[in-house]
């Protein structure tokens, strides 16, 4: 499915399109480790790097990709409007689950993803 073939929430973009800095507690803590990154090239397509050794059960990384749409959609309610209006964060919850369900049903196209181990 192409994003003109996508329906749903039209949400304005932000204008800061620099480096993510890393969480307060991530640069203090000793043991953190950074993850994965991702970038959206000029053809709008999705970039991943990813170090996958972290976590021996890959089950860990179904909790951890829950735990970013959480935070996305807590985001996208306190910073976002969408269609001109707020909206809670359980309607971008179930916005963002619908795409992850369409993207599993038919991908877009091949993933993108480099390792770093």
């Amino acid at each position: 499915m192409t994003d003109d073939e996508r329906t749903g929430l039209q949400c304005e973009a932000p204008d800061d399109y620099g480096e993510i800095p890393p969480p307060p507690r991530a640069g203090s803590e000793k043991q953190s480790q950074e993850i994965a990154r991702m970038w959206v090239n000029e053809k709008g397509h999705l970039e991943v790097m990813l170090r996958v050794g972290v976590w021996h059960d890959p089950a860990v990384w179904g909790m951890a990709l829950v735990d970013v749409v959480r935070h996305l959609a807590e985001a996208y309610e306190e910073k976002l409007t969408c269609d001109g209006e707020s909206v809670s964060k359980d309607e971008i919850f179930k916005r963002i689950v619908e795409g992850f369900t369409d993207e599993l049903e038919e991908p877009s196209g091949e993933p993108g993803a480099y390792l770093d181990s």
